[in-house]
């Protein structure tokens, strides 16, 4: 598209051109969106491999979050929160950089 977009009409476009380009970019914006559902998809399934050892499954999924004095619990829970949260943002700004022109 980008090369298309680079070319020159002297004489301008017609509005038929301007009405199969506009329908073009709409058909290129719903790929882009389906592929992006797709890796959407891919990547919760990689996180729910992840995260499946910190999961109870009664009834609806939660992260087990119970009380603790014990400070080494806390300071690896702590961790893997903080590494979760490294995770997250790495992916989100991975998909950000990809589709931009869904941010």
């Amino acid at each position: 598209m980008r090369e298309y977009e680079a070319v020159e009409f002297p004489l301008g476009k017609s509005i038929a051109l301007q009405n199969t380009e506009s329908r073009l970019r709409d058909v290129l914006k719903d790929i882009e969106k389906a592929y992006a559902k797709q890796e959407t998809e891919k990547g919760a399934e990689e996180w729910i491999k992840k995260l499946k050892p910190f999961v109870a499954t009664s009834g609806k999924k939660k992260l087990i979050a119970s009380y603790t004095a014990d400070i080494q619990t806390i300071q690896q829970q702590q961790q893997i929160w903080l590494i979760l949260n490294k995770m997250i943002l790495l992916k989100l700004l991975k998909w950000i950089t990809k589709y931009p022109s869904l941010g």
